[in-house]
């Protein structure tokens, strides 16, 4: 092995050495790491009960409702609990996308989420929308069950001018893209 590993350079020989010695203690390793009994199953919105999805929205108010945990002078624009989670990946972005930690990073932002909202009344995973289910059209897309206004999140927000169909007095609006329908409110507006 030492004759194998004299033709690298030094730093090259130590990777090569404990990238050897990784692969043989992580098996070991791994046979001590108990198995997960109990994993968390994330549910695609539309296939919650109502009780769940009105909980849900519940849980995310009640973040709403919390003072921020995050410092002022890190992040002054954060003014609650939910705007903690949404900050910190912001003022993270940079270092977490495009790079091998992506995923670990983000199932960890996630894991603490969940557990927030768990501490506020919910007792589900975070929920996913497959938006794929409505993409047939604008229409299915704008009809979604996402948006409903009494079980769901409520719409695309109060109506304000400013889409192709109603264009706010003195902007220019261009056409082009999905034209927005007025604003319908929401569940989860403060």
């Amino acid at each position: 092995m030492n004759n194998l590993i004299r033709f690298f350079s030094p730093p090259m020989a130590f990777c090569l050495k404990l990238l050897i010695l990784v692969s043989l203690v992580l098996p070991l390793h791994a046979q001590l790491i108990p198995k997960c009994s109990k994993p968390t199953v994330r549910k695609e919105w539309r296939t919650l009960s109502v009780t769940e999805r009105l909980s849900y929205i519940s849980a995310v108010q009640c973040l709403l409702k919390k003072p921020a945990i995050t410092s002022k002078s890190d992040m002054p624009g954060v003014t609650n609990r939910f705007e903690d989670f949404l900050g910190t990946h912001i003022a993270q972005m940079e270092d977490i996308h495009f790079v091998g930690v992506f995923y670990p990073w983000h199932r960890l932002l996630l894991h603490a989420y969940e557990k927030e909202l768990q501490a506020c009344g919910y007792n589900g995973a975070q929920p996913y929308w497959d938006w794929t289910l409505d993409t047939s059209s604008p229409e299915a897309f704008f009809n979604s069950p996402i948006f409903d206004a009494k079980t769901d999140f409520g719409g695309n927000g109060d109506w304000i001018p400013g889409n192709i169909t109603h264009p706010m007095e003195g902007i220019f609006v261009t056409s082009g893209g999905l034209d927005i329908p007025d604003r319908t409110g929401g569940a989860l507006q403060p």
